[in-house]
């Protein structure tokens, strides 16, 4: 057992802490429980996603240069000469469609329209799942 003030309380050790050992379904288990702490997604399903600039709003110029139409593939990382900071906006969803997510709002699955933060000449994407 362990006091612990940041939770107020005593708890087991591997309660706040758990002792983590590689498990039988490639994720890994709490020896006490044996219960799954968390899934590697050994097995889950990736699809490579297609973001395409679809518009750029107010000025119509990004300061990045992407271009109506520009298209990118994205496996593990974003290409380099795409955007940073559209990226962070854009990899929640870009991570809900890798694995197979849909958005609520749109109408097609396997499909979202996002906008990149630049208050002056956003930049409106289509993500797309890619499937193979």
């Amino acid at each position: 057992m362990s006091d612990s003030p940041a939770v107020g309380g005593t708890y087991p050790t591997y309660w706040l802490n758990p002792p983590l050992q590689k498990g039988d379904q490639g994720g890994f288990t709490n020896k006490k429980s044996k219960s799954l702490a968390f899934s590697l997604t050994k097995d889950m399903k990736k699809y490579k996603i297609k973001v395409k600039v679809v518009k750029i709003l107010e000025k119509g110029k990004c300061p990045f240069n992407l271009k109506v139409g520009d298209e990118f593939v994205f496996e593990h990382l974003p290409p380099p000469e795409f955007c940073h900071w559209a990226y962070y906006s854009l990899l929640p969803f870009i991570t809900a469609l890798r694995f197979g997510g849909n958005i609520p709002w749109e109408e097609k699955e396997g499909v979202c329209h996002l906008c990149c933060p630049d208050p002056e000449n956003p930049v409106v994407f289509e993500i797309t799942r890619v499937e193979e």
